[in-house]
């Protein structure tokens, strides 16, 4: 159903504040790189899209220009207060009323476009040229504006024309409207001139948010501009040796905006310099190294206040630290005791090891058991055949706690990987071979039914394996089926010549087992065994019978 009238209406104002406010970023990141940067064309196309949509759709686009706000057809759709280099103050301070954007206009001409608000986004003492001749020299075609009290731009009814002879005649064509529309104009009411009650309120709370502004973000916007366009090795080093020590200074005091504006920019300046001098990206590598110390980040969490907002605010400034930074994020959730900040470093060395697994592979050659165990937890979130092949090693490690995790965590993964970790059910450590025999036992399964029979069979286990070899059989039960009733049946009811205490425990064991697998034929087998002449038989099965509840 085509969307009604109001339905149209609201649709078009909410694409024209789209593009609004895809126009003041884009002019910000504009700023960010040097002329003919592949960057600045991302930063264009970003603008383009959207642009390019409202204009097919509903025709013209026009933006109405206030001291500090841009209207779109009446309605306040973005307001910044008033500053260099906010786009609202960059059009009002020269006199722009309006600017319109028209259909069939190309990227390069709004490439041109912002390249002209760039020239002139922060005011010089002395300016050459100013916004307004500088967009009328540019003569776009799909452009258009008014500049106070008379019209700019390509307009077939003006009073002046497009000389042939250039711009000096454009010129004088342009100053001789001036002068004669300057002429007609009405002497300005002084009345019109005097504050209203309510603008000085605004003006008041214009001059209070200037004055609190955060210099600090200003100086740090500096030095990193400076880095774009810095290409003396020893220079850039002082550059970034000052943004360091800003950085660890805004860490110590929490201040979240600081470290946040450093690492965003160096990411992006590390990016857009990977193809330029090596010396340079190195030390914007040495720099991460060494903010990413325990020393330096652990400011990050003192006071630290276990909300969601907190939560999100710390992760998303850990994860712009580079992967190298893994070492310290783990031994400082070895230490901390708060489950949420542990869940925090677990989140984020995820997502570190996902872009380089290297670090968390070092990691894992560390003598300290405990912290080995943990990382190889989180090395189970990560997917990939590399991590597999990790997980695979670490069920060779020393230690039986983290044989434990890194077997847990492959058959959570897989499993199919009850094939190769089957050897395990031997391990010399008790909790390692339990957790094979409670795996395989956790259900019917024609393979785990598989490997246990066949290792029963061919096993004599020791007396000291009694235990073992009873768990073993429990196992079997759980995961059996009627395919194993001929074994068990032969265990339960053959003589044999091994010593009785061996003998008795291998009968109690078949029997449990066939109790566990419950099927009629099992328990025919058992009833006939009840009837046995040999004592030993029946004091099997008597036990199997009493506990068929454990195993059902």
């Amino acid at each position: 159903m085509a969307p009604t009238g109001l339905a149209r209406i609201d649709e078009k104002s909410q694409m024209a504040k789209r593009v609004a406010a895809c126009l003041i970023p884009a002019l910000k990141n504009y700023n960010l790189y040097p002329e003919g940067h592949e960057n600045r064309k991302r930063v264009v196309e970003q603008l383009q899209n959207p642009l390019s949509t409202y204009l097919r759709l509903y025709g013209d686009l026009r933006f109405d220009v206030g001291k500090n706000r841009i209207f779109f057809e009446g309605e306040e759709i973005h307001s910044e207060a008033v500053s260099e280099g906010n786009l609202p103050g960059i059009l009002y301070r020269d006199g722009l009323k309006w600017i319109e954007f028209r259909e069939g206009i190309e990227s390069e001409e709004v490439m041109k476009f912002l390249n002209i608000l760039n020239r002139y986004w922060i005011l010089s003492a002395e300016p050459e040229g100013d916004l307004v001749t500088a967009l009328w020299e540019a003569q776009f075609s799909h452009i258009q504006y008014m500049v106070t009290d008379f019209y700019w731009g390509i307009e077939p009814s003006a009073d002046f024309q497009v000389d042939s002879g250039g711009k000096d005649s454009n010129l004088e064509a342009l100053y001789e409207a001036g002068s004669n529309i300057g002429g007609s104009l009405e002497s300005i009411n002084p009345s019109l001139l005097e504050i209203t009650a309510e603008e000085e309120i605004q003006l008041q709370e214009m001059v209070r948010q200037e004055e609190e502004r955060d210099v600090k973000i200003d100086y740090l916007d500096v030095l990193l501009d400076n880095l774009l366009d810095q290409e003396e090795v020893e220079n850039f080093k002082i550059v970034i040796d000052d943004i360091k020590e800003e950085f660890i200074e805004s860490l110590k005091s929490r201040d979240f905006e600081s470290v946040s504006t450093i690492l965003v920019s160096l990411n992006h300046i590390r990016q857009a310099r990977c193809s330029e001098k090596a010396p340079l990206i190195k030390i914007v590598d040495d720099f991460f190294s060494t903010v990413s110390t325990e020393k330096n980040l652990e400011p990050l969490f003192n006071n630290f206040n276990v909300n969601p907002s907190e939560i999100v605010r710390v992760k998303t400034i850990l994860c712009m630290l580079p992967p190298s930074a893994i070492p310290s994020l783990a031994g400082m959730m070895l230490k901390t005791r708060s489950i949420q900040i542990k869940q925090i470093f677990s989140d984020v060395i995820v997502e570190m090891a996902t872009k380089d697994i290297q670090p968390l592979s070092e990691m894992l050659k560390s003598p300290k058991e405990n912290l080995v165990q943990k990382l190889v937890y989180i090395l189970g979130l990560i997917k990939g055949e590399k991590t597999h092949q990790l997980l695979v090693n670490m069920t060779h490690h020393l230690s039986p706690l983290v044989r434990y995790e890194a077997i847990r965590t492959l058959l959570r993964h897989e499993p199919m990987n009850i094939v190769n970790l089957f050897n395990f059910i031997e391990d010399e450590n008790d909790s390692v071979h339990r957790l094979l025999l409670n795996y395989l036992g956790r259900e019917r399964n024609t393979e785990a039914e598989k490997l246990l029979s066949a290792y029963i069979e061919k096993n004599e286990f020791k007396q000291a394996e009694k235990m073992h070899m009873l768990e073993c059989f429990q196992a079997l039960g759980r995961c059996g089926s009627d395919r194993s009733i001929f074994l068990l049946q032969r265990i339960l009811m053959n003589p044999g010549w091994m010593p009785t205490s061996r003998r008795s425990a291998n009968r109690q064991g078949a029997a449990a087992a066939l109790a566990a697998i419950g099927s009629h034929e099992a328990l025919s087998v058992l009833k006939e065994a009840a009837k046995s002449r040999n004592p030993g038989i029946r004091s099997a099965v008597k036990k199997a019978f009493k506990s068929i509840g454990d195993f059902r």
